[in-house]
């Protein structure tokens, strides 16, 4: 059970990491 978990929070967490830097990354390649 804990490694269903462990498995949901790998995939859940890079697809949030994913979607919410879209922007902050588009910035600094502005700046480069």
């Amino acid at each position: 059970f804990a490694n269903d978990y462990i498995l949901l929070l790998l995939f859940s967490i890079p697809r949030f990491l994913f979607m919410l830097p879209i922007s902050p990354l588009a910035m600094v390649v502005n700046m480069i």
